[in-house]
């Protein structure tokens, strides 16, 4: 049920543009769509772009750590990024750096988040450069799969009550 946020982030990587936002509310699975983007960049057959770095949101980002980063064009994610307080010195690196040239920049984030990272995009990052994506509900029968591949005992009725329960929030499931 996450093929179009997947083909959204291998679209990205393809392009001119520097930054992806991810917006979702809590539970919807940003973060695992995240982790599976990376395990199919890795094992991507093309050259370019198949470093993959995750940053924490208590990760201090200077000049120095942006010299860390792979030699190799990398991607860097900033998972829940409603939650990191200086997302200015992260964009900075973008402005004027020619080291920025090797890195794409992908952000996962709440809508409660929305405000203070666009600004902050805003700020730093040229409108061109940005592409959003707003990670959709699944649907029923998404979450009925789900719930499907995660239960041993497949009964109908167990897979019912439970695709009932977690349709709201496919983390619980």
């Amino acid at each position: 049920g996450r093929e179009e946020p997947l083909q959204a982030l291998r679209q990205f990587v393809e392009s001119d543009r520097k930054v992806f936002v991810l917006w979702g509310r809590g539970g919807l699975g940003k973060s695992k769509v995240l982790f599976e983007f990376a395990k199919l960049q890795h094992k991507s057959p093309k050259k370019q772009w198949k470093d993959v770095v995750f940053l924490r949101e208590i990760f201090d980002i200077n000049q120095a750590t942006l010299n860390d980063l792979p030699a190799t064009p990398c991607i860097v994610i900033l998972d829940d990024a409603h939650r990191y307080d200086d997302l200015d010195s992260l964009l900075s690196i973008f402005k004027g750096n020619p080291a920025a040239d090797k890195i794409k920049l992908i952000i996962s984030a709440r809508p409660l988040g929305k405000d203070k990272i666009n600004y902050a995009l805003y700020r730093n990052i040229p409108f061109d450069q940005v592409q959003s994506y707003e990670l959709r509900d699944l649907t029923e029968d998404e979450v009925k799969t789900l719930v499907k591949n995660i239960l041993i005992y497949k009964n109908p009725r167990v897979v019912e009550v439970v695709t009932n329960m977690t349709k709201d929030c496919p983390l619980a499931t």
